[in-house]
């Protein structure tokens, strides 16, 4: 059902996270949604039942996390201990959950997970590992984590969630890491029969595919951060009115509109911002839908502040309808404003921004 429903944009997906219901027909949509923006390829039945729930993302993200260096090594001068700091977009989606999320305490603590993961040497191993490279139980690295594992038991227990044994076997710990991490071990025996050595690699499929989301999650990191402004976003130009020249003997109640006819709607926009608020019901007549995403329009050429300050004026429900036509209309416009406003769609909610008067 995931497979075969219909396609949604971004902000559709957004604005159904903020309603307390969904139909199993929308739930359908918003999953496949988050399934082709995880992964960036096709949503087919098999990939709905690989991704199993968002779990295989989870561990891929983890795989390409311990496979990035660290961000930097600070070193104690009293000490003189070396500890690593885990890559820029771990710490930063630790720092997003607590401030997005403050009243919850089930964190992911995903620098936790990778520093506990370094700490073992998993990061070496790995990048062996994805350089095509085979390792033994008797390799040196792997005798290291397995000794690092034995003794750190409760701590790994408490961080990534499994028992290491006291009789604990490397190749055993090595799977079970990799295992979390999206991937598989593959085995080959080499020598005569009865002195035969297992030489253990990482599956090739499962690599691959990792390796491909991985390209596509750093695609999308640099997409982002490309687009992100300096606080501030080009203002949209908009039209300008002047008074008719007989206007001062003969006074007019509207003046003269010195842009294209097509463009009217603009001007309205800049008076309604001293209207009182609009709080429609569930459905907002066309008219005033399209008043109210010109009214935002001529907001956005002003700034931060006159965004925040039309919202306020609006209800949840207006406000998410009028986002939704402004993508139809001017979706340039839009993404500008995303860029601009990273908390842009958390002041759709009421709860965020409470609306005034």
């Amino acid at each position: 059902a995931v497979a075969t429903a219909k396609n949604i944009t971004k902000t559709e997906y957004r604005a159904r996270q903020t309603k307390d219901y969904l139909s199993p027909d929308e739930m359908n949509e918003c999953e496949k949604f988050r399934i082709h923006e995880a992964y960036g390829m096709e949503v087919t039945k098999e990939l709905v039942e690989k991704d199993n729930s968002g779990r295989l993302i989870g561990a891929i993200a983890a795989l390409e996390a311990i496979l990035s260096p660290p961000e930097e090594i600070i070193l104690d001068s009293k000490t003189g201990k070396q500890y690593p700091l885990p890559p820029a977009f771990v710490t930063g989606k630790d720092r997003a959950e607590r401030d997005k999320l403050p009243f919850c305490m089930d964190w992911g603590n995903y620098s936790a997970k990778w520093l506990a993961r370094f700490n073992l040497g998993l990061h070496h191993i790995l990048g062996r590992l994805v350089a095509g490279e085979e390792i033994t139980a008797a390799d040196p690295h792997l005798l290291n984590m397995t000794a690092i594992a034995i003794q750190c038991a409760a701590h790994i227990k408490a961080i990534l969630g499994f028992t290491v044994p006291t009789d604990c076997q490397p190749i055993w710990l090595l799977a079970t890491l990799v295992e979390q991490l999206g991937l598989k071990l593959a085995c080959r025996k080499q020598g005569p029969r009865g002195q035969q050595v297992k030489f253990f690699s990482l599956s090739k499929s499962e690599l691959e595919f990792a390796l491909q989301v991985i390209a596509h999650r750093q695609k999308q990191r640099s997409s982002y951060l490309e687009t992100q402004p300096s606080h501030s976003f080009e203002p949209v130009l908009s039209p300008v009115s002047t008074p008719p020249h007989n206007c001062i003997g003969n006074p007019h109640l509207e003046g003269v509109d010195t842009t294209q006819p097509e463009e009217a709607l603009g001007q309205r926009g800049s008076w309604a911002e001293g209207q009182e608020s609009l709080s429609p019901a569930s459905s907002t007549d066309r008219i005033t839908l399209l008043h109210c995403v010109e009214t935002l329009r001529s907001g956005i050429a002003q700034g931060v502040e006159a965004v925040k300050g039309i919202l306020k004026r609006w209800t949840t429900d207006l406000r998410w309808e009028t986002v939704l036509e402004l993508e139809a209309q001017a979706l340039g416009e839009l993404r500008s404003l995303e860029a601009a406003i990273p908390e842009f769609y958390e002041w759709l909610s009421e709860e965020v921004l409470p609306m005034e008067g």
